[in-house]
């Protein structure tokens, strides 16, 4: 059976944020700046997105980094949930547990701490954030305008999930 004809997506509407325009869907929407109205956006889907799984009842959910209120509505509902991140397993993996970022606890706060291997891989390897990677992530680990940081909803995705997808392609 293909897993693709098994499958139903549901469009629901965002609501209102003045800084996004009403043509806004996803991340390719917008620019990098307007981010945290994006989020905001999805914050502000929750109550609907919860009315929805109580009437359909779906068996799985399928979502990615911005919903990160979505999993314990999906758990409360016993709805199964899978994550799905178009980052790669390594890049998401050096940023650390799930728990860490949830609870703010991840020691590292500069750049330079962030282009070197994590103390949890204790193998030999040269893979690390280049620096336009670890500025980003630095400030990922920041409060932003949707009252929460980048960190702490990755955290809360993942942490909320039962299955998870990551890009499987190679880059670079």
């Amino acid at each position: 059976m293909c897993l693709v004809s098994s499958m139903t997506l549901v469009k629901l509407p965002f609501p209102k944020v003045e800084q996004l325009l009403e043509s806004v869907e996803a991340t390719m929407d917008i620019k990098n700046e307007d981010m945290p109205y994006l989020k905001k956006a999805f914050d502000g889907l929750e109550n609907e997105l919860t009315r929805f799984l109580e009437d359909s009842a779906p068996d799985w959910i399928l979502y990615d980094f911005a919903a990160h209120g979505l999993p314990p509505v999906a758990a409360r509902l016993g709805i199964s949930r899978a994550f799905f991140s178009i980052m790669n397993a390594w890049f998401l993996a050096f940023f650390g547990l799930s728990e860490t970022r949830i609870n703010y606890s991840d020691e590292r706060n500069k750049a330079e701490e962030f282009m070197i291997p994590p103390k949890w891989v204790r193998f030999e390897t040269k893979v690390a954030y280049r620096r336009y990677e670890a500025n980003w992530i630095v400030a990922a680990t920041r409060k932003n305008d949707s009252g929460f940081s980048d960190f702490y909803g990755s955290g809360k995705v993942i942490d909320g999930s039962k299955v998870f997808f990551s890009n499987m392609f190679a880059t670079g």
